[in-house]
């Protein structure tokens, strides 16, 4: 009997060693590898830079060796690099898909194909002052006598509550965005989009954090009508779908092989024809409003607007006389763009890249209206919107 227990014990111990000796050659091998291939500096699939091994050791080293940030880098560089990563990022997918698990990068499995980013422990630390620098803005504004509206983007687990599971309450997912609406006023654009959700309608794509352009599209009639002005109705814009291929951030972080991948159309207004988008500094314009080369890129949203730019303007190449609407926006006006450049001459800010006066800018511009169209998720992430506060005039 000791001799069988003796036997069973050994051959354990060979397998249990056998198990470590295997784990520490695939990640010698992996380490070696790292160092032989080449470094890629950029990821198509997530749409992020990568730590190279240039970075790793670029400026002061010693300094960094002692403050720990060169383990760092260099945690960073192995982590960026190793050999198959994409690869072994949907194999995680597929097990947490196998065990059952609703979530794997903080990215909600919903139904439908729904890939929902899981934002129920969004921070608060930003709300109050982003929320305050608007106000101040629009405030200025309406002293002025300037027509100006604060309408606010909900994040697609606001909206798409009926695809993922009851596990995520709504309820810590809706405080950040009753926090906003408190703190400001602003035209909540949940109740649109939420009520043609429920009804399958598609206005948030499946794999990515922004709105489909007929979300966009609820959205401006929203804000038109905020405005006191009406809508264009549906059919008066082109329809056209330009891919059916688009894998977005939210697909990113998790690499699912099994996702069903997005469908971007444009609404193309009737006078796309005539209209021309200046990216200032950059000294450069194209021809309407869409950057068309993107749809061949793996970040397809880039197709409303090129990106995002600190100063962008859209006006009609004749000169014709239209109101201007200041937007000051994050990526989610992107997309709305197509519609208000139907109506107004558009002065585009990006306050993340922009840092001079808004307020400022719009007197120089001699702007009719002002909108500020940004997501719930802009107003978490940083002190973004303080910007804003530049060049106010004093009460």
């Amino acid at each position: 009997m000791n001799a069988q227990n003796n036997n069973a014990s050994r051959k354990a111990s060979i397998f249990d060693i056998a198990t470590v000796i295997i784990f520490c050659v695939l990640i010698l091998a992996g380490s070696i590898f790292t160092f032989i291939l080449p470094d890629k500096d950029f990821s198509e699939n997530e749409n992020t830079s990568l730590t190279t091994l240039s970075d790793v050791f670029s400026g002061d080293v010693l300094k960094n060796l002692f403050s720990g940030e060169l383990f760092d880098r260099a945690a960073d560089y192995f982590r960026h690099q190793f050999p198959l990563r994409d690869k072994m990022l949907e194999l995680k997918a597929l097990s947490d898909m196998a065990l059952v698990r609703y979530e794997t990068n903080g990215v909600i499995y919903g139904a439908d194909g729904y890939l929902i980013p899981r934002e129920d422990n969004a921070s608060t630390v930003f709300v109050g002052g982003n929320a305050a620098a608007i106000n101040a803005l629009l405030s200025a504004f309406e002293n002025d006598g300037t027509d100006a509206l604060f309408a606010l983007v909900p994040r697609p687990c606001d909206v798409l509550q009926k695809y993922y599971p009851s596990a995520y309450s709504a309820e810590p997912l809706e405080k950040v965005r009753e926090m906003i609406l408190a703190e400001a006023d602003a035209l909540d654009l949940k109740s649109v989009l939420k009520k043609a959700a429920d009804k399958g309608e598609y206005v948030y794509y499946k794999t990515d954090h922004h709105w489909t352009s007929y979300g966009a599209y609820l959205a401006y009639c929203e804000v038109m009508r905020g405005f006191g002005e009406s809508p264009l109705a549906i059919d008066s814009f082109e329809r056209e779908i330009v891919s059916t291929e688009f894998y977005g951030t939210s697909w990113s972080s998790v690499m699912s092989p099994s996702a069903t991948p997005d469908t971007v159309e444009l609404f193309i207004p009737q006078n796309v024809d005539d209209l021309v988008t200046e990216i200032v500094y950059e000294s450069r314009s194209f021809d309407g409003i869409y950057d068309r080369s993107a749809i061949e890129s793996k970040d397809k949203y880039l197709t409303f607007m090129g990106g995002n730019y600190g100063l962008a303007k859209v006006s009609a190449r004749d000169g014709e006389s239209r109101e201007k609407l200041l937007i000051v926006k994050d990526s989610y006006a992107n997309c709305a763009v197509q519609f208000l450049a139907a109506h107004y001459d558009l002065i585009i800010v990006d306050p993340r890249f922009y840092k001079s006066s808004v307020y400022e800018l719009a007197k120089e511009e001699g702007v009719d209206r002002v909108l500020v169209l940004c997501g719930v998720d802009g107003m978490t992430d940083a002190n973004t919107y303080l910007v804003l506060n530049f060049g106010l005039p004093k009460e």
